[in-house]
């Protein structure tokens, strides 16, 4: 049986990780990282320690894209939405399950993370 497509915003399943799918183009699929609650608590950590160093601002912090997240809320609370890692080849998302639909403000949320950040290409935004 054949997966249902998927749209932007879309929450799925693949190789035992969870991303939300931001769209597909040219041989490329992007998609960010549904972190779990430990691995959020984790990038978390590791951004406050950061944020407390010598020299460390808010601009130097968003140029990072271990840091470039949004924090989801109803059943994904505790989570972040990691996009750091955007693109992926197509194939590899050739098997994955569907999951819960993620809240309507955390799309528009994770919508103006790329838009404004600077990791993101261009390719992306015009895709967006």
């Amino acid at each position: 049986m054949p997966q249902p497509p998927l749209s932007f915003g879309d929450a799925f399943c693949c190789k035992s990780k969870d991303y939300i799918f931001l769209g597909k183009l040219e041989g490329v699929t992007y998609a960010g990282r549904l972190y779990s609650i430990t691995e959020t608590d984790t990038v978390l950590a590791m951004e406050m320690r950061l944020r407390v160093g010598p020299g460390t601002d808010d601009d130097h912090r968003r140029k990072i894209p271990l840091y470039t997240y949004v924090m989801l809320k109803e059943i994904y609370n505790g989570r972040m939405a990691n996009l750091k890692k955007l693109d992926y080849p197509s194939d590899y998302f050739s098997d994955y399950v569907t999951l819960p639909q993620i809240h309507p403000d955390d799309i528009k949320q994770i919508h103006n993370e790329l838009m404004n950040h600077e990791q993101v290409t261009g390719k992306l935004r015009r895709l967006l």
